[in-house]
């Protein structure tokens, strides 16, 4: 395996199962701390730096619009918590003229329909292969850059299904953000403990590690709402994060697991940017019939990731004029 640098190839030697080397030493010493424990941490540092120092050429065909991404399958209820999300943001949009959709599935009579039902917007579709369970379609987030016309929009905000908004979309596409770097956002209780949980990192990093990200403002982010550029650097940073996935054979949350760790461990993420605009609550955490749910936030109901009837019931008791024709 080689990794590709201005011209140059690396070579990346599997030593065993779980731990890889640089052939090239002086790759090594410049962007990753040998004595780090953890292999696949060093890969994800020096994948990172390559990505972000690499130059890139200016894009001709790039646009001023932005671009909002699904994942989905053919799981009804999640599809009519689709409906009920992009409802909700015609809805509170003060001017959706500047802003695209698209939805990565393996049903085509399923965007045919949300594109009839939907024709206010410009809804796109990116084909993917049918996924064996629900782990596997959240994987699908993953490649948006797969989608040829990805690099082509300022920014990129992925959904889930399973918000409800209740502001205008347009100010978050108004914010200031920075290329290599993702922006999403924490619920309550994202401590330094979380850093270390199998629901937002393949690894484990050292108490110094865990100091160092605390001490930045670095926190275990939730992924089911992001906020980046639509970028060459953004582009290849989503490769190595597809490669690092491809590679690890242990236990793993969703895709947020590799999202955390490789943007985390890089310090390239940022949880404050969305905290004005997300509320999330978890199923668990926040039973619905005692749930208050703060309103000047847009609101995702998040937790059992693959529970969309609770979910949908969860919206029908909030938001019933949302779901009249689901």
């Amino acid at each position: 395996m080689y990794l590709s640098h201005q011209g140059n190839r690396h070579r990346l030697i599997q030593v065993n199962k779980d731990v890889f080397e640089f052939r090239n030493p002086s790759l090594a010493s410049k962007h990753v701390n040998v004595e780090d424990a953890d292999p696949f941490l060093c890969l994800a540092s020096s994948l990172y730096a390559i990505s972000d120092q690499n130059s890139c050429s200016e894009n001709p065909k790039k646009t001023d619009r932005s671009l909002v991404y699904f994942t989905i399958n053919t799981d009804e209820k999640y599809l009519s918590l689709l409906r009920v999300c992009l409802r909700s943001i015609i809805k509170n949009a003060s001017d959706l003229s500047n802003i695209d959709f698209l939805i990565i599935g393996n049903s085509w009579d399923a965007y045919q329909a949300l594109r009839s039902e939907f024709k206010e917007i410009e809804i796109y579709y990116h084909q993917v292969k049918a996924p064996r369970d629900g782990v596997a379609a959240s994987m699908n987030k993953l490649h948006i850059f797969d989608f040829p016309f990805a690099i082509n929009y300022q920014k990129i905000l992925f959904l889930d299904c399973d918000i409800i908004f209740t502001q205008d979309i347009v100010r978050i596409f108004e914010s200031k953000i920075c290329d290599s770097k993702i922006y999403s956002t924490i619920h309550e209780g994202a401590y330094d403990s979380l850093l270390n949980t199998r629901e937002h990192n393949i690894t484990n990093y050292t108490k110094e590690v865990v100091r160092s990200l605390s001490h930045s403002g670095i926190v275990a982010f939730n992924t089911g709402q992001f906020l980046m550029l639509g970028s060459e650097k953004m582009k290849r940073h989503f490769e190595n994060i597809n490669l690092i996935r491809s590679l690890w054979q242990k236990e793993y949350f969703f895709e947020q697991s590799f999202l955390n760790t490789y943007f985390n461990y890089n310090f390239a993420s940022d949880t404050k940017v969305l905290n004005d605009f997300f509320c999330i609550y978890y199923i668990g955490d926040h039973h619905i019939d005692s749930l208050t749910l703060d309103k000047s936030r847009n609101i995702h109901y998040a937790g059992s990731p693959c529970d969309g009837s609770t979910k949908l019931e969860w919206a029908k008791k909030e938001f019933n004029d949302l779901l009249s024709r689901t």
